[in-house]
């Protein structure tokens, strides 16, 4: 079943890729074994159901859509993948989030703001801070290592608004 939303393949995108079979189709090379479906996620990073953007599967399917048919030049035969869906990656904490955290004691939430707005009567946090850096950038359920003055402290990220 095809996706009907209509998202754009991007750095960050959870692809889930079919392998169009045509004989003879060297299929297991671009998926690595005989199953034609894969999810993928698009990114810089390297693992298991991680697709390198640069990557040649990863330069053919970016700024494509689900429901999409593409052409992937491996070796001198070219493979058709078939986009089945593209979703969007996780919310991950940015500048002007209220951000709630569970640092073991409890669950407390933050506002990450410019260092101008901090303000720690109303929970506005410096963005520049160093709770604030160490939590930018990281999704719903991460744990995360902060440095702090008095050492070390993991955090879990709750929620976001």
């Amino acid at each position: 079943m095809i996706d009907t939303h209509v998202a754009t393949v991007r750095v960050g995108s959870i692809v889930r890729l079919r392998g169009v079979l045509e004989a003879p189709s060297p299929i297991a090379d671009l998926f690595g074994d005989d199953d034609p479906e894969r999810e993928l996620t698009i990114c810089d990073e390297a693992g298991t159901d991680r697709l390198h953007p640069t990557s040649t599967l990863g330069k053919a399917i970016l700024g494509h859509h689900a429901g999409d048919i593409v052409a992937v030049p491996l070796a001198q035969i070219p493979i058709r993948v078939e986009i089945l869906s593209v979703r969007e990656p996780c919310r991950v904490v940015q500048l002007g989030d209220r951000v709630h955290v569970d640092d073991g004691d409890g669950v407390m939430a933050w506002r990450i703001v410019e260092a101008h707005e901090a303000d720690f009567l109303r929970r506005a946090m410096s963005a520049a801070s160093p709770v604030a850096r160490a939590l930018l950038g990281h999704p719903v359920g991460a744990d995360v290592l902060v440095e702090l003055p008095g050492g070390r402290a993991t955090m879990r990220i709750v929620a976001l608004d």
